[in-house]
Formats: structure tokens, sequence, C-alpha cells
């Protein structure tokens, strides 16, 4: 087996546990989102851009041209909405609970 993501001490850091070297840690450094902040960041990132979407739709007016560009519009300020908020839902740090 080769291990293209060695660290200095020649240990791979995938952190696979099939692997020889596995050495029990989960392989995952604080980076990962876990509990109420998946389950935030989930919700900020489908939900928010699809209501904003449909909400863009039916305020837009009763024309099937105005119900594409409300949408579009929706969707655009939800998808930014999202990248925004998901600025501020930062995985827990190593002295946070």
């Amino acid at each position: 087996m080769t291990q293209p993501d060695k660290d200095q001490n020649g240990r791979c850091r995938l952190g696979c546990r099939s692997c020889p070297t596995f050495d029990g840690s989960d392989g995952q450094k604080g980076g990962a989102l876990c509990g109420w902040r998946l389950s935030v960041a989930a919700l900020v990132v489908f939900l928010v851009p699809l209501i904003l979407a449909i909400v863009g739709a039916m305020v837009a007016g009763s024309s099937q041209t105005a119900r594409l560009i409300g949408a579009a519009a929706g969707l655009a300020v939800g998808i930014t909405a999202a990248i925004l908020a998901g600025r501020f839902i930062r995985p827990a740090g190593k002295g946070t609970k």
C-alpha cells in the first residue's frame, strides 16, 4: 500500500481503519461539524435557499417569467445568506464544548 499523505514522522495522515499504521484516532482533527452545529449547518445550507426561492416566486407576481425571476433572485439571496451564515457556524475548537 502506498501512502501519499505522510506526516513528518512517516505516518499516514488519512486515518483509514484498515491501514496497519492506524493509531486509533478517528482521523478528524477538530475540523468536522458535529452535534447542533451540524444540524444548523444542514438547515442553513439546504433549506434556507430553497425556502427563499419559493418565497421569491410567490412574491414576484402572477406571470411565469416573473415567478422564474423571483425564484432565481430568492435562490441567489438564499445562497448568499447560507454562505455568510456558514462563516459563523464554525467547528468547535479544542477548548470549547
